[in-house]
């Protein structure tokens, strides 16, 4: 004999985020269940193959075909052709991203569909129900996939920082860390698989689709391009700012910032010869320093990680190094040159070396004569910084949300 026990809809988390309830106690708990069932699963060599990058990207493909399939006017052309060029240009440079986490033991058998209107919170704890059981090899794949469909859920409900809240109490009790794009990469597959559902039911029952699926896939598109790996180099003279432009798009990015400065002031990683102390500034020297650190950069990009390069960039040949690996790391690249007026950057070295907390050795009469032999930049937009700071980082963040 069966005995059902028939849970209150009232207590639906869905109802409960709905009426205005704080759900944060609710969302550690079910938090707590998630990272439990994963800790209870069992490796299985055969299951962990899914956490591979072909294999998320021929989900990716396949969906793509279905929803290609679909009458006209249930999805809009633009924006999936928009996710497509997205979902695959993050996936192609990023390999060695899904085969760490699968090194780091993170493909686990999971709920596979976990929704706000499946979970109830009850007054001895939340119970979440309706687990995905007729398709082991969707119900397997990375963690982050498993909690990244409460998180869409949640978003797709209006309640984003709800969404923060269980991914934040998740993290903290797997002790599980992951990149950022990697995250919006698995919010945005949940919300393309949403889309094609609705899609789907809506073709079948022959009806005009709502504007879930417009929704949906608008909630996709965003954390796709939330998530893109960018690389973004800033250069220019001595004294231009650039460090100080550098440094606020990283911010704003929450990307990598590495500066030639920083990586030259490290002996072992510009001797020549095995010799330690050598004119860190000669041409091989110089060399080694960008060599160095477009290693470092490429090495972050295809773990997700956006990168921001801060260099003089005087040099043609150097900026070749980093539009390759932005070739090869499938990465949109930005190229920005800041410029201000001479007599200003001359101030700002004076001002620098006297406060000596920069790295930056650059004296006046080596900044003069390194604006002397800066080759031309064409492929760079110019950002002004010979005026406020403010300005000078607007500039050069507007410059890169019109990137596409």
């Amino acid at each position: 004999m069966l005995v059902m026990r028939r849970l209150p809809t009232e207590r639906r988390l869905r109802e409960l985020l709905a009426g205005g309830q704080d759900v944060t106690g609710a969302l550690h708990a079910v938090a707590r269940q998630v990272v439990m069932l994963h800790e209870r699963s069992v490796p299985d060599p055969t299951m962990e193959l899914v956490g591979r990058r072909d294999v998320v990207r021929q989900r990716w493909i396949d969906g793509f075909a279905q929803m290609e399939a679909l009458p006209v006017g249930l999805i809009e052309p633009s924006v999936q052709e928009r996710i497509e060029r997205l979902a695959i240009e993050f996936l192609e440079g990023r390999e060695p991203l899904f085969e760490l986490r699968r090194a780091q033991g993170h493909i686990r058998d999971g709920h596979g569909d976990l929704m706000a209107e499946d979970i109830f919170v009850l007054d001895d704890g939340p119970r979440i129900i309706d687990c995905l059981d007729f398709n082991d090899e969707l119900r397997w794949g990375d963690v982050l996939l498993d909690v990244a469909f409460l998180a869409m859920d949640l978003e797709r409900l209006g309640h984003p920082a709800a969404a923060a809240v269980f991914l934040d109490h998740y993290r903290e009790l797997s002790a599980d860390s992951w990149s950022l794009s990697l995250l919006h990469h698995y919010i945005a597959y949940r919300a393309h698989v949403r889309a094609k559902v609705s899609a789907l039911r809506a073709a079948q029952d022959r009806s005009t689709a709502d504007d879930t699926v417009e929704r949906l896939q608008a909630l996709c598109l965003k954390h796709l391009e939330a998530g893109r790996v960018r690389l973004i180099v800033v250069g220019g003279a001595p004294g231009t700012g650039k460090s100080t432009v550098a440094a606020d798009i990283g911010q704003r990015l929450g990307a990598v910032v590495l500066r030639t400065d920083e990586i030259r002031s490290d002996d072992s990683s510009v001797a020549v010869d095995g010799t330690m102390g050598v004119d860190r500034y000669s041409d091989t020297n110089v060399d080694l320093t960008y060599e160095r650190m477009i290693e470092r950069a490429n090495v972050l990009l295809r773990r997700g990680e956006s990168v921001v390069l801060d260099a003089t960039w005087a040099s043609e040949r150097h900026r070749h190094l980093a539009r390759s690996v932005a070739t090869s790391a499938v990465t949109p690249l930005v190229e920005l040159r800041c410029v201000a007026p001479d007599a200003e950057c001359d101030r700002r070295i004076v001002a620098r070396l006297a406060a000596g907390v920069d790295p930056s050795e650059a004296t006046v009469a080596v900044a003069r004569a390194m604006r002397g032999r800066f080759e031309a930049w064409p492929t760079s937009v110019s950002i002004d910084t010979g005026r406020s700071v403010a300005e000078a980082v607007e500039s050069a963040n507007s410059t890169i949300e019109l990137q596409r």
